[in-house]
Order: structure tokens, then sequence, then C-alpha cells
């Protein structure tokens, strides 16, 4: 499920937006909470070496197939977390974290900065792709949290980052689900009962999202 809801098609992808805003050729490119390794195989026709992380070894594995399969063998893939991240100082030019869900829940912001920071090259970025604030469930949002736009409060995150020093830019990509019961069938079995009733009686077939990259120069 998390890959179906993670395929469906956006325009424009995450991918598209770093690839063109940030140079990646020839770098070697560190992805944080890396998953299914669904961010790696998006990153590689515009980066130079990569490197997976993820926290939990069944995700490793599921990823170690997924990169095989797409000829991406190469990628190294290792065990850690976005507090403790096992690579040497200065070993790596970029470090992304697409939708780390530890930033949310997990460890603290702050930790991941620090780490992100020391293992990457002066010169060197670090970029951090996720929904932007009062953005949960994209234009949705006050059916899948039950409140007005006006009343949900930003996360924590961005209070973090933003003492971490780094800037940020936003943009809007739109997901297609094809049929409203591929919508419900995947984006209704995330967010419940509720914005399925929603999402049949109202025939949604695409659902807009803003997204918020920040980013800082090492």
């Amino acid at each position: 499920m998390y890959d179906r809801f993670a395929a469906v098609p956006k325009t424009p992808t995450w991918s598209e937006v770093v690839c063109q805003r940030f140079d990646l050729r020839g770098k070697r490119v560190l992805d944080v909470g890396t998953g299914s390794g669904r961010s790696l195989a998006r990153l590689a026709p515009h980066a130079g070496a990569l490197i997976g992380v993820d926290s939990e070894a069944a995700m490793l594995a599921v990823a170690r197939d997924n990169l095989k399969r797409d000829g991406l063998s190469a990628a190294r893939l290792v065990a850690g977390d976005a507090a403790h991240l096992p690579l040497a100082a200065d070993s790596v030019d970029v470090v992304t974290a697409i939708t780390l869900a530890s930033l949310y829940y997990c460890e603290p912001t702050e930790a991941f900065c620090r780490e992100a920071e020391r293992v990457t090259r002066p010169g060197g970025v670090v970029v951090t792709v996720n929904i932007a604030p009062r953005w949960y469930g994209g234009d949705l949002a006050e059916v899948v949290l039950g409140m007005p736009r006006s009343e949900m409060e930003p996360s924590e995150r961005e209070a973090a980052l933003a003492a971490c020093g780094y800037s940020w830019f936003d943009y809007y990509s739109v997901a297609d689900y094809g049929s409203v019961e591929n919508a419900v069938a995947t984006y209704g079995f995330i967010f419940g009962r509720r914005v399925i009733a929603h999402i049949r009686e109202n025939g949604i077939r695409r659902v807009r999202w803003k997204t918020r990259v920040h980013y800082r120069s090492v």
C-alpha cells in the first residue's frame, strides 16, 4: 500500500523539482529514510553514487530487491537512523530526506540537521521534502483533519528547520488517481472512512498538494 500510494502519478514529481533546482550530476547522494528505495530510484538518473539509509531492516530488504530489479544494484544500503548516520564526516555531496517520517514523530529535527551537515562535504547541500504546513492530505486537508485550514497548527519541524538556518520554497503538484475507486483504494485507505465517503460523494479523482522543500548549503 505504501508503494501504491507513493506511485500515484504526480505532476510535477518531487524528483523533477529537486533535480531542476539542485545539480546532482556526478554527486554522491545520501538518501535518509530511503524506505522501499523508490526515492533512490528517482534520484539515480540525475546523480552519481547513491547511498540509502533506513532504520528498518525489513525496509532495507525491500529496497535491495527493488533496486536490483531496477538495475541499481550498485546503490549502497546501510542501517541507521536520522539522528545517528553511519557515515564518516564530509563523505557525501548531497543529503536528501523525502517525507522523512522521523522528522515528524521520532528524531529531533535538530539532530537530523546536525548529522546531515556533518556527513556533507563543504559546498554540498542538505535537502528535505515534506508536505507543506496545513496541507496534510493535500487540498482535502479540511476533510482529513475535520477542521478549517486556518485552525491547523504548523508543525514544530518548521520552526526547528528555520532555527537551523534552512531556507525553503513551495511548489504545487496534482496527484491523478485515474478513477474514483482507485482514489478510494489508495488515498481513502490512508486517510479513513470520512474521506472515502467524501471522495465517492464528490467523484474525486485528483488531489492537489502543496509541498515544501527545505535546503541548506554546507
